[in-house]
């Protein structure tokens, strides 16, 4: 008597003895080891102009809080304000590869001058 394959076998015979991956399997990734993180590859380009626009946002509306109104919350966004773009001035200077030593320099200089900032608010 002849046997008729049934689906199960086909498939059996087709993958060589595996059964085919379901679909959950595939879309999961396999986990490699990545590099750690430093200093270097955390400080691009985009983060520095992002941190520098974000500081010099806080800080102008900062002021405007300042002026127009009695709250003491304008001179807490200008410190933070300063404060990040501290924080992203000097990871730029110190650790971006992709900048030249004239531009690490000048964002050094804008460091030491919000830190001087930060200092004669006080």
């Amino acid at each position: 008597m002849m046997r008729n394959k049934g689906e199960g076998e086909e498939r059996k015979e087709e993958y060589r003895g595996q059964y085919p991956r379901q679909p959950s399997e595939r879309l999961v990734q396999q986990s490699y080891p990545h590099p750690p993180l430093t200093v270097e590859s955390i400080s691009t380009k985009p983060l520095i102009f992002v941190g520098m626009g974000l500081a010099a946002l806080l800080m102008w509306l900062g002021y405007l809080i300042k002026l127009f109104s009695t709250v003491d919350i304008g001179l807490a966004m200008i410190y933070t304000g300063a404060s990040i773009g501290f924080v992203s001035a000097f990871m730029g200077g110190i650790g971006c590869k992709a900048l030249d030593s004239y531009q690490r320099l000048g964002i050094l200089i804008l460091a030491s001058f919000l830190v001087l900032f930060i200092a004669l608010m006080v």
